[in-house]
């Protein structure tokens, strides 16, 4: 997770017309319209917007996980594939079987689980099939 600190004191629109005179900011307010556009055209999640004590945060994700993953009830086969997604960004069945020395079947109902939870998407087709996370 990328995250940048925007450290400015609190900004009204006439010091913000000041550091557009001087060329120090584009258009006060059109920053965060680009940072979301971006993100959709990437197909990123859109990032967090926060406002911190005396300044401001923006949090870009690679991928959106829920913040109640513990209460998603997942077992440990998956807990180990979506760390494996994080670090490798996608899976194949074959790999989870490998990572989780299971059957085919327990990898197809642990997968489809995770589908369920929409936590992972299915991409590509028949053997290409992998998946990513949402």
């Amino acid at each position: 997770m990328a995250r940048f600190l925007l450290a400015f004191p609190t900004i009204t629109p006439s010091l913000a017309n000041l550091l557009f005179l001087i060329k120090y900011i584009e258009r006060w307010g059109t920053g965060t319209n680009n940072i979301i556009k971006w993100c959709k055209e990437e197909d990123l999640p859109e990032p967090i917007f926060k406002e911190v004590t005396g300044g401001f945060s923006v949090v870009l994700r690679k991928f959106q996980i829920p913040e109640n993953l513990e209460s998603l009830e997942l077992n440990e086969r998956q807990k180990k594939a979506i760390e494996y997604l994080k670090i490798h960004k996608n899976i194949t069945r074959k790999i989870y079987m490998e990572i989780n020395n299971i059957s085919p079947r327990q990898a197809n109902k642990d997968l489809s689980d995770l589908l369920e939870k929409k936590l992972i998407r299915k991409q590509g087709r028949g053997r290409a099939i992998s998946y990513v996370l949402k």
